[in-house]
């Protein structure tokens, strides 16, 4: 993703910019919401917009490879909320680089992105319980959707909706 972010800099077209500046701005807008579900859907849609600018094909479709189990691991692990409160400020820093050209700004905002996700997880699999901090009291684990359908559930879903039920 770094490598991604970096290509993002040097490559990405106008158009491509003003379509990851709105994604921060809905970004911010759901944050104040409230709206869990509609901030992974933008947190997806923030990076696979960052892929098309970054226009290398291979590392797309190596990333869109791996994306649905790491954001499964990181919704079931790590409560929206939180993961919205940082990625917030790491998504305007990977912006801000790549509307400045900056390529080393870009891939190091996402690393430091990307270490922010996996530090989350690290810290839930280090309570005792296993369980996300407030995902008993609406955490992670408590989330749903006006469905009722749990945040857990709708992982990895461009879409914001649960994988239809097997008869």
């Amino acid at each position: 993703e770094a490598r991604v972010a970096a290509l993002a800099a040097r490559r990405a077209a106008p158009e491509q910019v003003e379509a990851l500046r709105a994604n921060l701005t809905a970004f911010r807008e759901a944050a104040a919401r409230d709206d869990v579900v509609r901030l992974a859907e933008l947190n997806t849609e923030f990076h696979l917009l960052l892929r098309a600018a970054g226009g290398s094909m291979l590392l797309a479709r190596l990333l869109d490879e791996i994306e649905g189990v790491v954001e499964r691991i990181i919704r079931a692990l790590v409560p929206l909320r939180e993961a919205g409160e940082w990625s917030d400020e790491d998504h305007a820093r990977i912006v801000n680089a790549v509307v400045a050209g900056d390529a080393e700004g870009a891939a190091e905002a996402m690393r430091i992105h990307v270490l922010h996700g996996g530090d989350a997880v690290l810290d839930t699999l280090r309570q005792p319980d296993g369980e996300p901090d407030g995902a008993k009291d609406g955490g992670a684990a408590g989330e749903s959707d006006a469905a009722g359908t749990p945040a857990a559930a709708l992982a990895g879903r461009p879409s914001g909706k649960a994988a239809p039920k097997k008869p």
